[in-house]
């Protein structure tokens, strides 16, 4: 996977962990700014078929790698929460094959 390499060559740490329960919403990842880290929701990932996790993984660690050059200042950082997750997912889509 070279979003992986990409990432950690960029300096962001990537991290498999229980999000716990979220009011019936997923939250499938997470950037943490401040450690550098990419979360992954280990139940996000967990309920998927095996032959959907590589692409899951795939598409929510380049979003969250979006954000990581978003806090290193490699990409301009949208006005709005709206418009960064939007920026942040063409990026994802943009990873995939």
């Amino acid at each position: 996977m070279s979003v992986v390499r990409d990432a950690r060559a960029l300096g962001a740490r990537i991290e498999v962990a229980d999000f716990g329960v979220w009011s019936g919403a997923a939250l499938l990842a997470e950037y943490d700014a401040r450690s550098r880290t990419i979360r992954i929701n280990r139940r996000s990932l967990q309920a998927l078929c095996v032959k959907n996790r590589r692409r899951f993984l795939v598409r929510a660690i380049a979003h969250e790698l979006y954000h990581h050059l978003e806090a290193l200042g490699a990409v301009e950082c949208a006005s709005t929460r709206r418009e960064r997750e939007r920026k942040a997912e063409r990026f994802a889509q943009a990873t995939l094959p």
